[in-house]
């Protein structure tokens, strides 16, 4: 049998204790409050300070919104919640933004896009 459970039971999916597994492409963070015109090098260059990054990809940006989104891929589950726990709702990527950027863990897909 299938059981189904409502994601607000399960808790924050920030939360570093509630990591997936890796991916083919590695440990994989949602990065979200993006600037709209957010580069895969800039967020690459953030990331790196934590670890190994395998991959970025940033989601096509939302304009109505005033924000976008992104992918991060770490190569070690230690990397990833080193970002998530210096950078959520902590770090502007940009000294000009109203907002911190969020990263918490990805669930879903296991390829971008």
């Amino acid at each position: 049998p299938i059981e189904v459970v409502r994601a607000r039971e399960l808790g924050d999916s920030g939360s570093p204790d509630r990591r997936p597994n890796a991916n083919t492409e590695g440990f994989k963070l949602f990065v979200g409050g993006l600037p709209t015109d957010v580069q895969a090098d800039e967020l690459r260059s953030l990331f790196q300070t934590y670890g190994d990054v395998s991959n970025v990809h940033v989601l096509p940006a939302r304009p109505e919104r005033g924000q976008a989104a992104a992918f991060v891929y770490y190569a070690a589950a230690e990397s990833a919640t080193s970002a998530i726990g210096a950078l959520d709702k902590q770090h502007r990527l940009r000294s000009m933004e109203d907002r911190p950027i969020q990263v918490k863990w990805a669930f879903g897909r296991d390829k971008a896009g």
